[in-house]
């Protein structure tokens, strides 16, 4: 796929951030920009938010490709934004995203592109997911009701489980669970955890009654110290400048996937709390 990109030094303004500790290899397989009045570019072309995620599905509907394959470092989507895009905007962006595609992006902090991985600067991360990727059912049996079916089935001689009321959706862990938006789905999976909400301002992380700033060295280590499952909100205002700073702050496991941690740190995007509230779910006591 032929990579097109051009976007003015003027409408735009990348976070800085050291050159040798982040650079990233290849050229964007698709390249979306965020302009500092909001204007949205998806490989060139200037788009709607909601024609991101047609663009993104048609492209791999053309490759012949699952929308839900990992293309690897090589063929990242590479997202350019400004520093003082707000969180309530970029995140729809994420959200459409993840409801399309692989959600590990690189987060763009310069305007080369080349496969030179010395010219290219930025932070890969792993997008909170969107609750329409995972097409969750209507109702989803807890592993208590599976447990109990499986038992009646043995004194039965049955050799089938019933069918579901709905396509079954597999819960494998909290984050997979919220997204079942039913609420003992999650209670299941928050049972014996040990859990903590944070909150990213402009000012830092809220952590109880606390603000650590995005400097602090030895917070993220505490945290996974501490608990199991951590679930991080995010104020409608937060600049992307700033957002960069928390994601440059967590370790660099904490982005993608580390199987060497017993901590869960599950992102909230404003879609799923929206959808949290209107089914009166509750994730855990900071959490509204």
């Amino acid at each position: 796929m032929c990579f097109n990109f051009s976007i003015s030094q003027n409408q735009i303004t990348l976070p800085k951030i050291e050159h040798n500790n982040f650079r990233v290899r290849g050229i964007p397989f698709h390249s979306i920009t965020i302009s500092n009045d909001n204007i949205i570019t998806f490989d060139g072309d200037t788009i709607m938010i909601y024609d991101l995620k047609e663009r993104l599905l048609g492209n791999y509907k053309d490759l012949n490709l699952d929308y839900t394959v990992t293309f690897g470092e090589f063929k990242n989507i590479h997202l350019f934004i400004d520093i003082n895009t707000k969180f309530n905007f970029f995140d729809k962006v994420f959200t459409e995203i993840s409801s399309a595609a692989n959600p590990v992006v690189i987060l763009r902090c310069n305007l080369a592109n080349s496969n030179e991985s010395n010219d290219v600067i930025g932070l890969k991360t792993k997008l909170a997911p969107s609750f329409f990727k995972f097409s969750a059912p209507k109702y989803q049996y807890t592993n208590q009701e599976m447990e109990e079916i499986n038992a009646e089935n043995q004194v039965k001689h049955d050799d089938f489980l019933p069918t579901p009321e709905t396509s079954v959706f597999p819960i494998k862990n909290v984050t997979t669970a919220v997204y079942s938006l039913q609420q003992e789905i999650i209670d299941e999976q928050l049972l014996n955890k040990k859990i903590e909400c944070l909150k990213v301002t402009n000012e830092g992380i809220n952590f109880k009654d606390k603000k650590i700033s995005f400097e602090n060295q030895g917070f993220w280590s505490e945290i996974e110290s501490n608990f199991n499952v951590v679930f991080v909100t995010f104020e409608d205002n937060l600049l992307y400048s700033n957002y960069i700073k928390y994601i440059k702050s967590k370790p660099v496991n904490f982005n993608i996937i580390n199987f060497n941690t017993n901590l869960e740190l599950i992102e909230l995007s404003s879609q799923i709390l929206k959808l949290h509230e209107r089914a009166k779910i509750k994730v855990c006591y900071c959490v509204n």
